[in-house]
């Protein structure tokens, strides 16, 4: 593809004069592929539903669960030729991704495709039902011209151009559409039609020429960029920098950033929990640092910053882990817009310290559109960009590193070809009865649902609960649990009690083995969860001397790990306390409800 627009008579621009290549795969035989794979055999829908729960509330789950779909159902159905076909939406993402820094800073933008047929499960775990299509161009222009408007408006339309064209065998397949931007475009000028539409006039979007493809209702929530990289990260813990300088000057904002990092880095470990050995002081951040930095980074700042940004922190997450449950109903839809109306609230102290004059963000505006966008399209964690952001290793990273590095782009392309035929057979083979997945092995574990994390396939995951004197040659660990205890003892958090785990062992009795712990307890301060963080603080319990409550228990009535987070207080705390001893010093503790998914459930 190459610029085909009016030249100048003297100095025309490289850009202008270069060709670039645009590598795909035929959209239409990969989602042949998908549809006819039998791995996805009862996890892959072909008529869009309404879900109900036993209260009758409409349960938003996939994409087919949503009202969009429905809607197109009904318009598709109006057509008798469409009758008894199967309606295929599209799900289509892009992202440029670096193979290579230190040799070239070499730079690809792949394009990935999946079917809003299959569940959100499976297109997060992959398994071919997100697929590679193509690589985009992506062009480059001497300094002199970078900024030029034809040059920016050239980038445009060979995005536009080069997915009508990627798409065009699909094109057949769809009907006449009945409004086009078009119209717009003809009776506006070009500085209105930014201003009000966000329309940029002179490109034509590839949606123009296709049917029932309204851009405007095309762009789904984007929860890894608007919510855990933007608006957490980017927007408030700078803006929490921002007001520790401002309030206290920048030399005494860095002595408490730093004490913020110590209290990071001494929270306990914890099964799928990121260290940050030294605070979250790193320049180059990804996807997955947020994610972890969410989990413990708001009784890190408690004590050095306001009550109201505290609750500001704790009506955003509330906000963030809901919206990442795999299936939402209405009730969850009030607690979503319940949690965003004190996070605009609380938020106000950014204002009223000097921190922000304005909130007008595009990324935390997209928040009051998450309701209506998961109506319309399902639980958004089916469409999050983290999904294709993590495919960059086995498509492209992984098949770059094989190649010859040599006009890489079609032997990676043929890489991806290869694997996909590999990936068909053997789900082929299996379905004959031709090959039988191994089951591992896994010692005593407690499995949970956490499909906002990285999980299986159906959304569970397995954690060890581990109480040793010496992890991997090194000091103690010993994690804390959930024990479900019986009616007749009063727990605050759902008959869920709070102990440490101080060693396994087994004994036998009358003939019978027990597998057994002995925990030391925590009781609950209150019966209330802390009004500022919304969790529960616990003590270690003592009796009446004095000494730690310490008992014996079944493994059984383990019911999962818990995860405490000391509550640090206004002081400073001592460079010796680390992640191996601070719940030996610390008196009370938060039941970290952000530890995952399943912990903000029960918490």
């Amino acid at each position: 593809m190459s610029y085909k627009g009016v030249k100048p008579v003297e100095n025309v621009p490289p850009w202008m004069k270069a060709t670039y290549e645009v590598w795909f795969r035929d959209p239409r035989l990969l989602i042949h592929n998908i549809l006819a794979n039998p791995d996805f055999d009862g996890e892959i829908e072909y008529t869009p539903y309404r879900d109900y729960d036993d209260n009758n509330q409409c349960c938003f789950k996939i994409f087919f669960s949503g009202d969009w779909a429905w809607t197109q159902a009904d318009k598709i159905a109006k057509d008798p030729e469409m009758h008894g076909s199967t309606f295929v939406p599209l799900i289509v993402g892009s992202d440029k991704t670096t193979v290579s820094v230190a040799t070239g800073h070499t730079e690809y933008h792949p394009l990935y495709l999946s079917i809003g047929n299959v569940f959100n499960s499976v297109r997060r775990a992959h398994r071919n039902s997100l697929v590679l299509v193509g690589f985009l161009a992506i062009p480059t222009t001497t300094k002199e011209h970078a900024d030029d408007v034809d040059f920016q408006n050239f980038l445009r339309q060979l995005f536009h151009s080069s997915l009508a064209n990627i798409f065009k065998s699909l094109k057949k397949n769809m009907t006449t559409p009945d409004v086009h931007t078009n119209l717009l475009v003809q009776e506006l000028q070009h500085k209105q039609l930014w201003y009000e539409y966000g329309i940029v006039g002179d490109v034509v979007p590839f949606t123009n020429d296709f049917a029932r493809a309204d851009i405007h209702e095309l762009l789904s929530p984007d929860l890894l960029h608007q919510i855990i990289k933007g608006t957490f990260k980017d927007h408030l813990v700078d803006w929490v920098g921002e007001y520790l300088e401002h309030t206290h000057g920048k030399a005494c904002a860095a002595e408490i950033q730093d004490d913020i990092d110590q209290r990071i880095a001494a929270v306990a470990p914890f099964a799928g929990l990121w260290r940050f050995p030294e605070g979250r002081g790193f320049s180059q951040w990804t996807g997955d640092d947020s994610k972890a930095l969410m989990k413990v980074y708001l009784p890190a700042i408690r004590g050095h910053v306001p009550r109201d940004i505290i609750r500001a922190f704790s009506a955003f997450l509330d906000f963030c882990y809901i919206v990442r449950r795999k299936a939402l109903t209405e009730d969850d839809l009030m607690q979503l817009q319940d949690a965003l109306d004190c996070f605009h609230q609380y938020r106000e102290v950014f204002k009223t310290t000097g921190v922000r004059l304005t909130f007008s963000l595009p990324r935390q505006h997209s928040l009051q559109h998450y309701a209506q966008m998961i109506r319309l399209c399902g639980a958004p964690n089916g469409l999050c960009s983290s999904i294709t952001e993590s495919k960059h290793i086995k498509a492209v990273k992984e098949p770059w590193c094989r190649s010859s590095r040599y006009k890489a782009l079609g032997q990676m392309l043929l890489t991806n070809q290869r694997l996909d035929k590999i990936a068909a057979a053997r789900s082929d083979f299996e379905a004959r009865g031709m090959l039988h997945r191994s089951s591992p092995a896994f010692m005593a574990a407690a499995s949970f649902y956490a499909p906002s994390d990285l999980s299986g396939t159906g959304g569970m995951r397995r954690e060890h609960i581990q109480a040793t004197t010496s992890w991997q040659g090194g000091p103690a660990w010993n994690d804390c649990v959930f024990v479900s205890m019986n009616d007749e003892v009063s727990c605050s958090l759902d008959g869920l009690a709070v102990a440490r785990v101080l060693c396994f062992f087994g004994l036998q009795y009358r003939g019978k083995y027990f597998q057994c712990a002995v925990v030391q307890w925590f009781s609950y301060v209150t019966d209330s969860r802390d009004p500022d963080t919304g969790m529960y603080i616990v003590t270690p319990s003592t009796n009446d001397n004095g000494t730690p409550d310490v008992s014996i228990i079944h493994i059984d009535c383990i019911f999962r790990v818990a995860h405490l987070i000391p509550v640090y207080g206004n002081n400073f705390i001592p460079c010796e306390i680390t992640l191996h001893n601070s719940h030996n010093m610390f008196r009370a503790f938060y039941i970290n409800k952000y530890a995952d998914h399943h912990a903000f459930k029960i918490g």
